[in-house]
């Protein structure tokens, strides 16, 4: 079970990322899935992590936090962001490889190749 403190050792204040206009939103819900992936966020007023299954009480959220860092979200936690910028920075082909869908914030066909399979995805949204 993923909790605070392991969402804490999985944040950095600091990104790399490179923000366009297009990354900017006043709001943003990113599902959960069963894979994880990387988030850079710059300038967020807040930054909600909240557990994947959610009942709509408190304790659905495991982790608040605002301004800019970089995020390994682990499988099954979702994110609210708003006023800021968000971008998925995720290896793509990992997460093919688990059958899962890929998702990215530039939508486009991924193909690797993983100990002979041909790998391929489409990325579309988050």
């Amino acid at each position: 079970m993923i909790d605070a403190q392991e969402l804490r050792r999985r944040w950095s204040d600091k990104t790399e990322a490179v923000f366009t206009s297009a990354d900017l939103s006043n709001y943003v819900e990113i599902p959960a899935r069963n894979y994880e992936r990387t988030f850079d966020f710059q300038g967020c007023k807040s930054i909600v992590f909240l557990k994947g299954e959610r009942t709509g009480t408190e304790e659905d959220v495991i982790l608040m936090s605002q301004g800019t860092g970089r995020m390994v979200l682990p499988a099954g936690v979702q994110v609210l962001v708003t006023d800021g910028y968000t971008k998925c920075s995720s290896n793509p082909t990992d997460a093919a490889r688990s059958g899962s869908t890929v998702t990215s914030s530039t939508p486009k066909p991924v193909v690797g190749k993983d100990d002979g399979w041909t790998v391929v995805a489409q990325a579309d949204g988050y």
